[in-house]
C-alpha cells in the first residue's frame, strides 16, 4: 500500500505577529486506515479562552491521553507514533506566538483557537488511537474479528471518546450569546481497510461534509455519502447533542488497483467555478490526476499538493487529505494510470471541443443576461405569454421556490408573521374563552335536558335543580350578595366621608382670618375651642367610615372564596354532565360563540356575574377582528404572489419561453403566439448558439453527475440537482 498525506493550513500575520488558524485535524493514515476530520467554524466559532495548562506540554499530555486510552500493553513503537500524531496535530497552538495570545486573552480575543478546533482534534486523537490499535492488531486478526471491530464504531464509545477528550483539553469558552452553538462541532470522513490478493474491502463512517473519494477502473467518484447539503448539514459530531451525530456508515469492496482519498472541504472547495458557479467535481478529479501524473513519487506529490492548496485553498482555513493506494507495485504505476485515466477523461467528455471556460463558467447565467439584454422586441409577446394558463402557474410555483422568493416575494415572510402573530393571539382568546366557559358553565347549559336548545339563563332557574346545579347557584348568589354588600359599605363610607367634608367646611368658616380684623386674647380662645370641637367631630365620623371600609375589605375575601367555590361547583357540574354523555364541552360552548354568521349578543344568555358575559363579548369582538386582519393579509399574500409571479416572469420570461417552446399543448389556447416567439427568438444567431451551449452543459454535467454520485443517497444527487455540486 502507497499512502499519501496533506496539509495544508492559513496564516495570519496581524501587528507583526504571525499564527496558524486552521481547524482542521490533521489528517492520519496507515495500514489499517485513513481519516480527515474539520472543526466547523461556523456552529462551533467560539474563542476557547482558556485550557489547561498540560496541554502545553505535549509529552505529558500525550501521557494522560495514553492513560485514558489504556495503551500500556500497546509496543513502543505504537506508543511513539501515537506521542508523534498528538505533538504534531497540536504544533499551532504550542506556537510561542500563540502561547503570547493566551497570556493576554482579552487583548489577542480575536486571535485566541476556537472550539471547533479542539473537536476536531479531539476527535483526530481518538480516531489516529483506534487506527494504531487496529493496525497493531491486524497481523493476528480475522476477517471476522476486523468487521467485528468495524461494527463496534457504530455505538456509543466512539462520539463518548470524542467528548472525553474534549474533557482532557480542560476547555473554557468565551460566553455567547447565540443559541443552538454547538461549540465543539466536527466533521469526519474515515476509510477502514481490510485488503484481499485482488482486492480491497473498506469501512467507511461519514459524518458532515468531509468525504471519501474512490478512484477506479469504473473512473473517479464519491465513495460513500456524506451528511453535506447545500443549506447546511445534516449531521455532524457534537458534545452537546446526541441527535446531531449521525454518521453513514458503509462497506465497499473494490477491485485492485485501487486509490481512495480522504478530504475535508478545504479540498474540494479550492476547485469551484467562477462568480459562484458551483462547477463539477471534475476539477477535483482533473487536479488530483495531473499532479499525480506529474510527481515522480508520492512524497513529491504530497508537496505539489500542499503548495496547491497554499496558494488557492484560501477558501477555507486548512485543506487536509489522506489517500491510500491499492494494487499498485510502484509510485510509477500510479504515475503512468492518472496519466492514461486524464487522457480517458478529456476523450469520453469531448474536453478538447469545449471551451476553455467549459467548467468554470455558467453559461445558463450568461444566457439569461443575454436574453434580459435582447429581450425588449420580445417583451409584448412575453406578456400575452403569461396570459396563458400553464405559464401563469409555472411562475406562480418559481416564486416560491427558495432561489427567488427571496427577491420576488420579499414581502411574504413579513405578512406570515404577521398572520403567525393573529393565529396566536386568537388561540389565547379561544383558550381564555374555554376557561371561562368552565368556570361559568351552569350559566350556558341546562344539563337537565338533551335538547339542542342548551342555553339557559342564570336569571330564570328551572324548578328542579340537581345537587350540583343547586350548589352552582348557592355560590353563585353568595358571590353576587358579597358584591353587593361590598358596594354597600363602600358606598356608605363614601357618604360618611363627603358629610365630613360638608361639615368642615361649614364649621371651618368661622375661624377663618385674613388679618383684616384685630387678633386677641378672646379669639384666640374661640379658635382654639371651635378647632378642638372640629377635630372632635372629624375623629369620630371617621370612625364610621373606617368601620365601613374595613367591613368592605373583609367582603373582598367573601368574594374571593364564594368566586372560588362557583368556579369549582361549575367545573364539577361540567365534569359530571361529559360524564352523563352530554355533548356540550368548554371547547362546544367557545365553537358556537365564534362562530361566523352567529351574533353572539343573541347567543350569549345573561351570566350569574354580568361581568363575564361583558368580558365574553369582548374577548369575540378581538377574535373577529384579527380574523377580518388575517383575510385581509390572505388577500395582500395574494397580490403580492401574483405581483412577484408577474415580476419573475418580466425578468426571466425570455429564457424560460424555452421549456414551453417544446411542447406545443402549453399554446393550446394561442397556437400562433408559439411560432411567433419561434420565429423572434431564432433571428438573434448569438443567442441561439449560448442556447446550444447551455443544452451542451447541462447534459455534460447531468452525465459526469450521474456517474460520480452514483453510490450516494438519492437525496443527496436530488440536492446537487438542485442547487450544483457543494
Amino acid at each position: 500500500m502507497l499512502k499519501m498525506r496533506v496539509y495544508s493550513e492559513r496564516t495570519v500575520n496581524l501587528h507583526g505577529l504571525t499564527s496558524r488558524v486552521g481547524e482542521d485535524a490533521l489528517p492520519f493514515v496507515n495500514g489499517a486506515g485513513m481519516f480527515a476530520a474539520d472543526g466547523m467554524g461556523g456552529s462551533a466559532g467560539i474563542r476557547v479562552i482558556h485550557f489547561d495548562p498540560i496541554v502545553r506540554d505535549p509529552e505529558a499530555f500525550a501521557d494522560r491521553l495514553m492513560d485514558y486510552f489504556e495503551m500500556q500493553d500497546k509496543s513502543q513503537e505504537t506508543r511513539d507514533r501515537f506521542r508523534e500524531y498528538v505533538r504534531e496535530s497540536l504544533s499551532s497552538l504550542l506556537d510561542p506566538v500563540m502561547e503570547t495570545f493566551y497570556q493576554a486573552p482579552g487583548k489577542y480575543s480575536s486571535r485566541l483557537k476556537k472550539s471547533g478546533y479542539f473537536g476536531s482534534h479531539a476527535l483526530g486523537i481518538v480516531m489516529t488511537e483506534i487506527l494504531l490499535h487496529l493496525e497493531e492488531a491486524l497481523p493476528v486478526s480475522s476477517y471476522e474479528s476486523w468487521k467485528s471491530f468495524c461494527e463496534q464504531l457504530k455505538t456509543v464509545p466512539l462520539l463518548q471518546a470524542y467528548r472525553d477528550v474534549i474533557g482532557l483539553f480542560g476547555t473554557e469558552c468565551a460566553k455567547a450569546s447565540l443559541n443552538k452553538i454547538d461549540y465543539y462541532a466536527t466533521t469526519l470522513s474515515a476509510a477502514f481497510f481490510w485488503e484481499r490478493e485482488d482486492e480491497v474491502e473498506v469501512f467507511l463512517i461519514n459524518c458532515g461534509d468531509s468525504r471519501t473519494y474512490v478512484w477506479d477502473a469504473d473512473g473517479f467518484r464519491q465513495a460513500a455519502e456524506d451528511q453535506g447539503r447545500n443549506g447546511g448539514m445534516t449531521a455532524n459530531f457534537s458534545f452537546m447533542d446526541d441527535e446531531r451525530v449521525r454518521p453513514s456508515f458503509e462497506y465497499r469492496t473494490y477491485k485492485k488497483p485501487c486509490m481512495l482519498f480522504s478530504v475535508s472541504d478545504g479540498v474540494y472547495a479550492t476547485f469551484p467555478g467562477r462568480n459562484g458557479f458551483h462547477s463539477i467535481p471534475m476539477r477535483l478529479e482533473a487536479f488530483l490526476m495531473t499532479y499525480l501524473s506529474k510527481a515522480s513519487s508520492m512524497e513529491e506529490a504530497e508537496a505539489a499538493l500542499k503548495e496547491l492548496f497554499d496558494q488557492f485553498g484560501g477558501i477555507d482555513d486548512s485543506n487536509s487529505m489522506a489517500g491510500a493506494a491499492f494494487g499498485f507495485e510502484s509510485y510509477e504505476e500510479i504515475r503512468r494510470a492518472a496519466k492514461e485515466h486524464l487522457e480517458a477523461l478529456t476523450d469520453r467528455y469531448h474536453l478538447d471541443d469545449m471551451p476553455d471556460d467549459f467548467l468554470l463558467t455558467d453559461y445558463e447565467q450568461l444566457l439569461i443576461r443575454m436574453e434580459q439584454e435582447a429581450s425588449g422586441e420580445l417583451a409584448p409577446l412575453l406578456e400575452l405569454a403569461y396570459g396563458l394558463a400553464p405559464i401563469h402557474s409555472y411562475c406562480a410555483s418559481c416564486v416560491e421556490n427558495k432561489k427567488f422568493s427571496g427577491t420576488y416575494l420579499k414581502d411574504l415572510p413579513g405578512l406570515n408573521d404577521e398572520q403567525r402573530r393573529l393565529e396566536g393571539e386568537n388561540a389565547r382568546i379561544r383558550e381564555e374563552l374555554m376557561e371561562i366557559a368552565a368556570d361559568n358553565f351552569f350559566d350556558f347549559v341546562d344539563t337537565s335536558r338533551t335538547s339542542p336548545d342548551f342555553f339557559r339563563s342564570a336569571l330564570s332557574f328551572i324548578p328542579m335543580l340537581s345537587p350540583a346545579d343547586k350548589k352552582a347557584v348557592e355560590s353563585g348568589k353568595a358571590y353576587m350578595e358579597a358584591v353587593r354588600r361590598r358596594q354597600a359599605q363602600l358606598k356608605e363610607a363614601v357618604r360618611i366621608m363627603e358629610k365630613i367634608a360638608a361639615d368642615v367646611r361649614d364649621n371651618i368658616g368661622p375661624l377663618m382670618f385674613d388679618g383684616s380684623e384685630v387678633w386677641d386674647t378672646e379669639r384666640e380662645r374661640a379658635a382654639e375651642i371651635g378647632i378642638d370641637s372640629l377635630i372632635r367631630m372629624i375623629l369620630m365620623a371617621s370612625k364610621g367610615a373606617e368601620s365601613r371600609l374595613t367591613m368592605a375589605g373583609e367582603q373582598s375575601g367573601d368574594m374571593s372564596r364564594f368566586l372560588a367555590r362557583w368556579k369549582k361547583a361549575n367545573r364539577d357540574l361540567m365534569a359530571e354532565h361529559l360524564k352523563n354523555r352530554g355533548r356540550e364541552t368548554a371547547e362546544f360552548l367557545v365553537d358556537t360563540w365564534l362562530k361566523r354568521g352567529t351574533d353572539p349578543e343573541e347567543v350569549l344568555v345573561e351570566t350569574t356575574i354580568p361581568a363575564v358575559r361583558i368580558s365574553i363579548l369582548s374577548l369575540i369582538a378581538r377574535y373577529r377582528e384579527n380574523e377580518e386582519k388575517y383575510m385581509e393579509l390572505e388577500e395582500k399574500k395574494a397580490r403580492v404572489r401574483e405581483e412577484g409571479a408577474h415580476a419573475y416572469w418580466q425578468d426571466m420570461g425570455a429564457h424560460d419561453i424555452e421549456i414551453f417552446l417544446e411542447n406545443e399543448e402549453f399554446f393550446e389556447e394561442d397556437p400562433g403566439l408559439r411560432i411567433q416567439i419561434t420565429e423572434m427568438r431564432n433571428q438573434n444567431e448569438e443567442l441561439v448558439k449560448m442556447r446550444a451551449l447551455v443544452r451542451q452543459q447541462k447534459e455534460f454535467f447531468a452525465s459526469y453527475l450521474a456517474d460520480h454520485l452514483r453510490e450516494v443517497s438519492q437525496d443527496k444527487r436530488d440536492d446537487v440537482a438542485r442547487n450544483g455540486w457543494m
